[in-house]
């Protein structure tokens, strides 16, 4: 039917609409009528479909074809438009109010075309507009479909006779889905047609009769497939050859399980086999493995389940399993045909064991308050480390060789989290005297009860000496240290506040007096010198700005004024002898607080203080190259260019504000590092009262020419310490 016609056939039934009101699409009203209401009926316009239709463009209708219609009114353009080609042709409307236009699309690429159809007033102001329906450029062939593989068997036994083949569907040149696939079926030199070209439709398989001869299953064969587009034209014909397949694979694989003893009840251990020891004359198309109980193989934990034919292990999940009990995973192949081959077992044996904890090691003895180390390993039933999930472990501390009678509130620290199997602690202390059993325990795990004891014991400081807090990036443990420059107290080193420091002796004979004055007793060393000077940095009531990294930290006696060491005449006035006070000179305030509300006089300034490079055993001092010689540096450039031999660790401060390194050095009252590059020199730390601007709890003199271990100094004095 004319597009036009069927227009004015609807004209009644859209007139019985106009009744109760007036709108731009009655049209029993006039246009004139209309405009006098403000309505303006727009043109309309219709395509005549009768000499449009070739809505599948080839090779052999693809020179033109004709575009006609009708439009509302004589006058005005019509045009002919595309998404992509623009403008393609152009005509007007006619004394009879129609319009022709013919479209050439042979030079244009193949693909879909839909276009618009514009028609334009005289005036050109309105315009009316419609679609043509999509069209097809289809000129080359199309793409063959793709098989997964060339060749296959079939046994007719299991099929029933008959043979399934399946393919990827194509497209055609217009990027369209194939509107058919045709199959057929001859003998592999392709005289004789077994079964003829046979639509299937869209689909992309076709089940399909094994051939046969006097009255016996043909034993090869060819199956063709191609496809066919919207012009008719067909793909390029893809062969699958099949082959009567009634022989299994051959399957000589041997199963692995490991462990043979699985801690779980819902997962296998991890079964693994040879795959390329199952084979077949034709190809293996794929594995399967199943799950049976040992004791009765009829009863199927898991059924049949599908591999791929290079799979070389699995471990099953979501099993129902019974502890104690022994179960047997089969492996077989299937082959093409779907012959399958002889099953191979391997067993395991399903246990429920919780998961334990093991302490691994535990002190014997500890200091009240002292920091401690205990590793605990995490181990499921099978003696394995556990990596994962994370767990959380504590610790506990109990009075009776059972772990029941709980020594609460004896330990202090938090909990490890450990997702590597071994949960170490590093911070735990006791704060109270006693005999204990150590307890670990984490959810879901057997707790763990130490078979030894530790004994805690109370932990006291000398006469003189404070306790300092540990360290454990400087793996320093609590120890106690002189809280005065050491004095000379009828021969033998003391920490009181009367009297000047002991000046005019030797590094050796420092450490001499030290370890005179009893076992535990040291020259303090370099590790402990700097867990006491990176407590103090981070301590607020240390720096004239109240807060840590504000300001500088205390200096001590170092402005040179007066212009030698000072004793300490009032051990309440933390500024004695410097003629100082809060509100004048605070950076020569000689005291400094630690942690624990211990406080200690002149580690910086005053005097300078022989170290012993590392703690306990004969005395050692560093090996200094490369570092510059006789030359003082900001601690900053000692790391990064002066002396860069030196270990960072040995020297430069903690930084707990996180101020820029490169600017964190002696304005903050940090000190600076004085160079040496020869070894055999005293090291010594602190500075004195005559290093303005150097000196700092972490100055560090590498030595000096006169600074030999065994020769005496007039500005150097030593202090003890006592560890544990």
């Amino acid at each position: 039917m004319n597009f036009r016609a069927g227009f004015r056939r609807l004209t009644p039934w859209i007139n019985s609409l106009c009744a109760p009101m007036v709108f731009a699409g009655c049209l029993s009203q006039s246009a004139a009528e209309l405009e006098q209401l403000g309505i303006t009926l727009a043109p309309y316009l219709v395509m005549d479909q009768s000499t449009g239709s070739a809505q599948v463009i080839t090779s052999v209708n693809s020179q033109a074809f004709v575009l006609a219609g009708d439009c509302g009114e004589a006058g005005g353009s019509v045009v002919i438009l595309h998404t992509s080609l623009g403008q393609v042709a152009s005509t007007s409307c006619s004394g009879e109010k129609t319009w022709s236009v013919s479209l050439d699309l042979s030079t244009a690429p193949d693909g879909i075309y839909e276009f618009s159809i514009r028609h334009t007033r005289l005036d050109g102001q309105r315009y009316t507009e419609v679609k043509t329906p999509a069209y097809y450029k289809v000129t080359a062939p199309p793409s063959a479909p793709s098989i997964e593989r060339s060749s296959t068997g079939v046994n007719p036994s299991l099929s029933g006779g008959t043979f399934t083949v399946q393919w990827e569907g194509s497209t055609d040149s217009a990027g369209q889905p194939l509107v058919s696939y045709e199959v057929k079926v001859v003998s592999p030199d392709g005289q004789t047609e077994y079964q003829p070209w046979t639509s299937v439709g869209e689909d992309t398989e076709a089940t399909l009769a094994i051939p046969q001869s006097g009255g016996s299953y043909v034993g090869n064969f060819v199956v063709k497939i191609k496809g066919v587009d919207q012009a008719q034209q067909s793909t390029a014909e893809q062969p699958i050859s099949v082959s009567l397949d009634q022989t299994a694979p051959t399957n000589s694989t041997s199963i692995s399980a490991s462990p043979s003893q699985m801690n779980s009840l819902n997962q296998s251990p991890s079964l693994s086999w040879n795959p390329s020891l199952v084979t077949d004359t034709v190809g293996v198309d794929r594995l399967e493995y199943r799950v049976v109980l040992q004791s009765n193989p009829a009863t199927v934990i898991k059924g049949w389940t599908t591999m791929t034919a290079t799979t070389s292990s699995v471990v099953i999940t979501g099993l129902s399993l019974t502890a104690g009990t022994d179960y047997l995973f089969f492996l077989r192949g299937v082959d093409l045909a779907g012959n399958a081959s002889s099953e191979t077992s391997g067993a395991w044996r399903a246990i429920q064991i919780t998961p334990t904890l093991i302490l691994s090691s535990i002190p014997s003895s500890a200091t009240v308050g002292s920091s401690m180390s205990v590793t605990v390993s995490l181990q499921d039933g099978n003696g394995n480390a556990i990596t994962s999930p994370d767990v959380s472990v504590s610790l506990e501390l109990f009075t009776d060789a059972s772990c029941s009678n709980s020594a609460s509130g004896s330990l202090s620290g938090s909990s490890v989290t450990s997702s590597s199997g071994v949960a170490s602690f590093s911070s735990f202390s006791t704060t109270s005297v006693g005999t204990y059993y150590v307890k670990a325990s984490a959810p879901g795990y057997a707790v763990a009860c130490s078979t030894g004891t530790l004994v805690v014991s109370a932990f006291t400081c000398p006469s003189g000496y404070i306790r300092v807090p540990g360290n454990s990036s400087l793996s320093v443990s609590d120890f106690c240290v002189m809280k005065y420059e050491a004095r000379d107290v009828g021969g033998s080193a003391a920490s009181v506040s009367t009297g000047n420091p002991w000046l005019n002796i030797s590094q050796n004979d420092s450490k001499t007096k030290c370890t005179a004055l009893g076992s535990n007793y040291d020259l303090i060393s370099n590790p402990e010198w700097m867990t006491i000077a990176r407590n103090v940095e981070a301590d607020a009531r240390n720096w004239s700005g109240s807060a840590v990294g504000s300001g500088a930290l205390a200096m001590g006696h170092s402005d040179n004024s007066p212009s030698s060491v000072l004793g300490i005449s009032d051990s309440n006035a933390p500024y004695t002898g410097t003629g100082n006070s809060t509100s004048s000179g605070w950076a020569q305030r000689r005291t400094l607080h630690l942690s624990n509300d211990e406080v200690i006089w002149d580690l910086s300034g005053n005097a300078w203080e022989f170290i012993d490079w590392t703690p306990g055993g004969a005395l050692d001092n560093p090996v200094y190259s490369p570092c510059v010689r006789h030359a003082w540096t900001t601690l900053p450039t000692a790391s990064t260019s002066s002396c860069t031999g030196l270990p960072t660790a040995s020297y430069l401060p903690g930084n707990p504000s996180n101020i820029l390194a490169s600017t964190y050095d002696a304005a903050y009252g940090l000190g600076a590092l004085f160079g040496y590059d020869l070894s055999g020199s005293a090291a010594h730390r602190g500075g004195d009262f005559a290093n303005v601007g150097n000196t700092g709890v972490f100055t560090l003199a590498l030595g000096a020419n006169s600074f030999y271990p065994t020769t005496p100094h007039s500005r150097v004095t030593f202090r003890c310490v006592y560890r544990p």
